[in-house]
């Protein structure tokens, strides 16, 4: 589509007004009936970037890619008048997004975990897709308020908005201005806008009340990212219990068979890694972490993530597990000397055990391994877990409308997890999005907003003779306060649990 070696208006020293042209990179649209040449602003033999220009109408369009006179075959796609798309740090669009603290006219720093913003203060989002412009995009900036509604919501609380249209240094750069709404903290709040009834992609904020260096309710703080900045060596181990309910009507009984409708197994995993700044986001990006709020990422299919890029640590030959049901252990995974995994029951459905009940457990790893980890043992306790008390009155989620989850039980010190996940097309494989709420376990209720719900796609179901089985779920479940652990060869570790209910519902 472009040259070896990418082009950028910035290398080729162009300015305004914007060529329709780079580096013999061309890119047309068909729409309306009419051809609308765009502004390429990067170009390279696997990936063209290009505005938009405003004057295309909404709906159905296409487009082509020209370089060196060779004309691509045209690609079909909508148009919407607004679909506003955050910058991130990672550049994929998820996790910490490209936030400005305005302190004053001229000192405007970039959000982090040790450059947090106070509850009160304004921000400036950094992103594209607000909608059109009068006149040529490709002229130069055109600052100024665009007209329609953008909703700011900042660890689940709305914020007011002040300003929201095109930025004063670019083209198709646009500037939402709001104001941290009070009652809110962390490193990683989650911040989620809707312009025109679309849901822009979730990124976070970083917020401590005094401006100092943030930290989480559950999970890893400032200093853990301080660390990573260099290659921090990070343990992480967790005790998970998850308990699938099934409700497939129609589902023929076989005599003398006898069909669970839970499956309820329990397993351990750990890992041992050298991981940087960027690594710890990425982990972070599915986990709420912020008390009363929710997040929303995307379930693209083949999508590689981050744990290519790691490195392993050897922690010896196994990781150990005692409690009040005897021991089990943690095998090393094949040819990831830092992974380790283990399966503590549920093997035999109809007649099922269970391993992760309340009480404590202490996991050690031996004598660890020379060179790597040393020895290590941490405790931490399983309380007893919570109830779902309306699980049975869900069974379709209505995306527009907010949904009340309640339960009773559990640890007053632990947290209630709500998780959900839709997926749109036919099968396990089919792209989706996943919503993830974080409360304290004493409040017994939690609502998720239409919002968040309206971030997924309709529940696509696989089945046949009749029956229909979601492939979407809802979860509720209980987790705790990660305990924290070093070890010889290690900067920090921590030993989390959860437990989960999941069932079958469709988002519609």
């Amino acid at each position: 589509m472009g040259p070896a070696n990418a082009l950028t208006l910035t290398s080729e020293g162009i300015g305004f007004p914007l060529p329709t042209s780079l580096g013999g990179t061309s890119v047309r649209v068909s729409a309306g009936g009419q051809n609308f040449d765009c502004f390429p602003v990067v170009t390279s033999a696997g990936q063209v970037s290009a505005i938009l220009p405003s004057r295309v109408p909404t709906g159905q369009a296409s487009l082509t890619v020209t370089y060196n006179s060779q004309t691509s075959a045209p690609v079909s796609f909508q148009v919407a008048r607004s679909s506003i798309g955050i910058f991130s740090l990672s550049q994929n669009g998820q996790g910490p997004g490209i936030f400005q603290n305005v302190i004053s006219e001229s000192n405007r720093p970039f959000n982090g975990p040790r450059a947090t913003a106070r509850p009160g203060q304004v921000m400036i989002a950094w992103g594209t897709g607000l909608g059109p412009v009068a006149g040529n995009d490709g002229a130069g900036p055109s600052p100024g308020d665009l007209p329609g509604d953008v909703e700011v919501y900042v660890g689940g609380r709305r914020a007011v908005v002040s300003y929201k249209g095109r930025s004063g240094c670019c083209a198709a750069i646009d500037q939402i201005v709001f104001t941290i709404p009070a009652d809110v903290e962390g490193c990683f709040v989650p911040v989620i806008l809707r312009s025109g009834g679309v849901v822009a992609n979730v990124t976070s904020v970083a917020v401590e009340r005094n401006g100092n260096a943030c930290s989480n309710a559950r999970g890893l703080n400032a200093s853990d990212y301080d660390r990573a900045a260099a290659g921090a060596r990070i343990g992480i181990v967790s005790l998970n219990r998850s308990t699938i309910k099934l409700s497939i009507p129609g589902l023929p009984s076989i005599p003398g068979l006898p069909i669970p409708t839970e499956f309820k197994t329990d397993n351990g995993s750990a890992s041992f890694l050298i991981q940087t700044a960027t690594d710890l986001t990425a982990e972070s990006t599915g986990e709420a972490s912020v008390v009363g709020a929710c997040t929303v990422f995307p379930i693209t299919p083949g999508a590689s993530g981050a744990a290519p890029r790691l490195q392993t640590i050897d922690a010896g030959s196994a990781i150990n597990v005692r409690g009040p049901r005897g021991a089990k252990t943690m095998t090393k995974v094949a040819q990831l000397p830092g992974f380790y995994s283990g399966n503590f029951s549920g093997s035999n459905p109809t007649a099922p055990e269970t391993y992760l009940d309340p009480g404590e457990y202490t996991v050690d790893n031996g004598s660890g391994a020379a060179g790597g980890v040393g020895a290590f043992t941490v405790r931490t306790t399983i309380p007893q877990l919570l109830n779902w008390t309306n699980e049975a009155s869900i069974s379709t989620v209505n995306r527009s409308q907010d949904l009340l989850v309640t339960w009773s039980g559990g640890d007053a010190n632990a947290f209630a997890v709500i998780f959900g996940i839709s997926l749109a097309g036919a099968s396990g494989n089919s792209p989706g999005a996943a919503f993830s709420c974080l409360e304290r376990a004493s409040v017994g209720r939690f609502t998720v907003p239409s919002y968040i719900l309206s971030a997924l796609p309709v529940s696509g179901t696989a089945g046949g003779s009749g029956i229909e089985v979601p492939l979407s779920q809802l979860a509720v479940g209980l987790a705790g306060q990660p305990a924290r652990f070093t070890a010889t060869g290690l900067d920090t570790g921590y030993l989390s649990w959860s437990s989960l209910l999941l069932k079958g519902v469709n988002y519609r």
